[in-house]
C-alpha cells in the first residue's frame, strides 16, 4: 500500500498495526525526469503474522464456546423479568 494514498486517519491505523508487529514500512528511491530524488513510502502486510493472530482469535472463540453452557443465559435473566411475563397461552 503507498503511503500517500492513505488518510491520516488510515494512516495513524496503520502505526498501530505496525506497532503490533502486523506491517512493515519500506521506502523506494527514484530519480526523477528533472533530476530530483523522488521516495516513494509503502506499507507491506505481514501475512504470517496476521493469519497466527487470526488463528489465535479463532481458538479464543472456540475455547469459549465449548466452556460455556448455553442454558446460563437464562440464570442471568432477573426474577422480576420471569414473573412479569404471564403463563403461556393468557
Amino acid at each position: 500500500i503507498i503511503d500517500n494514498m492513505l488518510e491520516p486517519e488510515d494512516r495513524d491505523i496503520f502505526y498501530m498495526m505496525e506497532d503490533m508487529g502486523l506491517l512493515l514500512t519500506e521506502r523506494e528511491e527514484t530519480t526523477l525526469y528533472d533530476g530530483r530524488e523522488w521516495r516513494i513510502h509503502y506499507w507491506l502486510m505481514r501475512k504470517d503474522v496476521v493469519f497466527r493472530e487470526a488463528e489465535k482469535g479463532v481458538e479464543v472463540i472456540r475455547r469459549k464456546d465449548t466452556e460455556e453452557d448455553p442454558s446460563q443465559i437464562y440464570e442471568e435473566i432477573p426474577d422480576e423479568v420471569w414473573f412479569s411475563r404471564g403463563e403461556v397461552g393468557e
